[in-house]
């Protein structure tokens, strides 16, 4: 397995983050073509990062089982959501954070973990729901526009409205 890889690539109108390597994420000017910030705080490789609706933050999901928001005019660390405590698995040597999907109004956010969904409400830092989701691995989540279903796909090849 590349760990080493670019694992995304997400644009917003000021900043893009083109690189979710090793323990960080860079956010880049994109007028000025160069990193504007590096975040640091994951103690595991980071799979994946999303920006809020709003951009005024982004997720990261890493294989130290947090998701990390993070305010990006600061480059600051705002809230770490420690989902590995909600795993039930012994071996958290298979955990792994794969994706995220922030709700519409910023006050939510689902994230993935082997075939599972967990909802967090992001104001209270308080796991809202959990959803053994698939036969397999989940890698991607999207809430709808309006905030009341989300879509899930898989590698048990189903994609899912919930």
């Amino acid at each position: 397995m590349d760990r080493f890889k670019d694992l995304l690539a997400v644009t917003v109108p000021q900043y893009e983050v083109p690189r979710c390597h090793f323990f960080s994420m860079q956010l880049w000017d994109l007028g000025k073509k160069h990193c504007k910030n590096t975040l640091f705080g994951h103690e595991g490789y980071v799979n994946h990062c999303r920006f809020s609706p709003d951009d005024k933050y982004l997720a990261s999901c890493s294989m130290d089982g947090t998701l990390k928001l993070w305010d990006v005019a600061s480059a600051n660390e705002y809230k770490t959501i420690d989902v590995a405590v909600s795993f039930q698995k012994n071996d958290e040597s298979q955990f792994l954070l794969k994706c995220c999907s922030w709700s519409n109004d910023c006050s939510r956010i689902m994230v993935t973990a082997q075939n599972r969904l967990y909802l967090w409400d992001i104001d209270s830092n308080t796991k809202i729901a959990d959803f053994n989701a698939h036969l397999s691995w989940v890698h991607c989540v999207k809430f709808s526009p309006e905030g009341s279903s989300f879509l899930t796909s898989s590698d048990d090849q189903t994609v899912k409205v919930w």
